[in-house]
């Protein structure tokens, strides 16, 4: 199941990529045949906040900086980026549902939950991913399982042994404590 999975998430994120490569005219045929249009949950792909731009950027360019991966070299970037659907290379995925009902709280439920079970994972000698990616393309993964009607993907976990591959070095480093302090107390 896994294999085939990956087969059609692939298929589905190399159909964006054609469909962007294709300027206007590739949009166009995306649109009228619906191959590759995102069917998540959840956007994946948002504008992020601009006070918290700065750090996402400053993570991003230190991980392409250290996979040897230039800004420009657009089709090294893309097959990066597909790896998220190749799930890195692991043996295991699974996904993370929550339920629609608990609204927002739902994603404080699925963050415990995730955090426990990578945490696990590591005290049992494996490495883990959580990737928001694989909440991309919903679709393949309902058909896949039986999901009840109100539950939502929010993302995939890829868990197996890590490599010695670069990417699994880079570590973006921590913020300050401080910047996790977000309220001031009124005089």
């Amino acid at each position: 199941m896994k294999e085939q999975l990956k087969r059609d998430l692939c298929a589905r994120f190399d159909a964006g990529i054609r469909a962007l490569e294709g300027g206007t005219i590739g949009k166009l045929k995306m649109l009228l045949i619906r191959d590759g249009i995102p069917d998540g949950d959840f956007a994946t792909n948002f504008d992020y906040p601009k006070d918290l731009l700065p750090r996402r950027r400053a993570t991003g360019f230190g991980l392409y900086q250290a996979l040897g991966i230039a800004r420009s070299d657009t089709a090294a970037r893309n097959r990066q980026l597909r790896r998220n659907f190749e799930f890195f290379g692991a043996p295991t995925v699974m996904y993370i549902f929550v339920h629609k009902g608990l609204h927002e709280f739902s994603v404080l439920d699925a963050g415990i939950f995730l955090q426990t079970l990578m945490l696990s994972a590591r005290a049992h000698g494996l490495a883990t991913c959580a990737e928001g990616a694989l909440a991309t393309w919903a679709g393949p993964v309902k058909r896949a399982f039986d999901v009840p009607k109100d539950f939502k993907l929010i993302c995939g976990l890829s868990i197996g042994y890590a490599s010695g591959h670069a990417v699994n070095q880079y570590n973006p480093g921590r913020g300050e404590a401080t910047e996790l302090l977000i309220g001031r107390r009124r005089a």
